[in-house]
């Protein structure tokens, strides 16, 4: 029996008998404990404080309580628990804004959250690191992505992306982007592709640009008039790229774009990210499962729930599967039994961004906070 089964006043019952802090977590397993935690049980809570919720004053203080209660939760620090900038303003993913992680190479990873993009050394095992770098932004960091030679990077509801060079980090293009940025990825030394945030009847669904030159050089995807058709996440391998719009994953053929190979289908919530490692796609959705596909056959090979919460992020390798959700728990997963190996519960905030390579696995949540974990131990 899960917990969404429960009826609706059991659950409101069992709301009211958790202290403050629980009250908050559990608000965020789910919509449906969300829905229990009603207006009654919070001002129950808030008079307990502050003793009243009925003049003006109370009730502004009461509304403004009850939000830092939800989002501000504290967690305790890791070795490695990186702090960064707070999110200032809204942010138009997540209720809390995204934390992007990647690990760039050996010696550098490279995150962004809030006003800020920030350089780490990754060999640096003190318990308080100090950026190598920041690059101080406008707004909020939508979406982020390096390769050798660029640094591709898009603000929140802004109409231009930015290009820098990655050996000083100075900008050298502008892009216009009118339709807004729902994701972005360098798919070729020069090349990146940039999913649109907003519908269109004329743009396609992924832009193509040239780094260099800031020109539009091709595009993927018909014009989807949808209101959910808006790129979630964009990823690709030597000959497919994967495109998420709404709860399905497009492929398309690197070498034509004109029409979609194939779509992945079988989620029934949004999906919020994906990973690609050679031949095999990972896929996380917000309906709590990760699905494995075969992108070359165009057949799924498994699909299983890794979370009792919102899947979030996802990567994967040649032995495993790592993905992150909403209660901040971190799973990696066996990809040959398709069974839990370890748990991490260091993150307070969803589970935003994860990056791994062979020894080392970075994720990034809406706490404010990176973790660095060491395979090799």
């Amino acid at each position: 029996m899960l917990i969404t089964d429960l009826p609706t006043d059991v659950g409101s019952e069992i709301s009211k008998l958790l202290g403050l802090s629980d009250l908050a977590a559990f608000a965020r397993v789910c919509k449906t404990t969300s829905q229990w935690i009603d207006d009654y049980v919070w001002q129950v809570k808030f008079v307990e404080h502050y003793g009243s919720t009925t003049h003006r004053a109370s009730a502004k203080k009461y509304r403004s309580w009850k939000a830092r209660l939800r989002d501000n939760l504290r967690q305790d620090s890791l070795w490695c628990n990186l702090p960064t900038m707070r999110r200032q303003g809204k942010h138009r993913k997540s209720a809390s804004g995204p934390h992007i992680v990647q690990i760039v190479d050996s010696d550098r990873i490279i995150s962004a959250t809030g006003h800020s993009i920030r350089i780490w050394d990754r060999n640096d095992k003190t318990a308080k690191l100090q950026p190598l770098h920041v690059i101080p932004c406008e707004n909020d960091v939508g979406t982020m992505h390096q390769s050798a030679d660029y640094l591709f990077s898009a603000l929140c509801d802004s109409e231009w992306a930015h290009v820098s060079d990655c050996n000083n980090l100075k900008e050298t293009l502008k892009i216009p982007v009118p339709l807004l940025v729902g994701d972005a990825r360098i798919i070729q030394p020069h090349i990146v592709a940039i999913g649109r945030y907003k519908p269109s009847t004329t743009a396609p669904l992924v832009s193509l640009y040239d780094c260099r030159q800031g020109k539009q050089v091709g595009g993927f995807g018909t014009n989807l008039r949808a209101p959910e058709a808006r790129v979630q996440c964009i990823r690709c391998n030597d000959k497919h790229l994967l495109v998420a719009v709404a709860n399905k994953v497009q492929v398309y053929d690197m070498r034509s774009s004109s029409q979609v190979l194939t779509t992945f289908r079988g989620h029934c919530d949004r999906v919020t990210r994906i990973d690609v490692h050679h031949n095999t796609a990972a896929i996380a959705s917000s309906d709590s499962r990760i699905s494995l596909w075969d992108i070359s056959r165009h057949q799924r090979i498994a699909s299983f729930r890794a979370h009792n919460s919102y899947a979030q992020s996802v990567c994967l390798d040649a032995d495993k599967i790592v993905s992150g959700d909403a209660l901040g728990t971190v799973v990696v997963t066996s990809r040959q039994t398709l069974q839990p190996a370890r748990q991490f519960h260091d993150h307070v905030g969803w589970v935003t961004g994860l990056h791994m390579d062979a020894t080392t696995l970075v994720s990034g949540a809406t706490n404010d906070y990176i973790n660095i974990y060491d395979f090799s131990l």
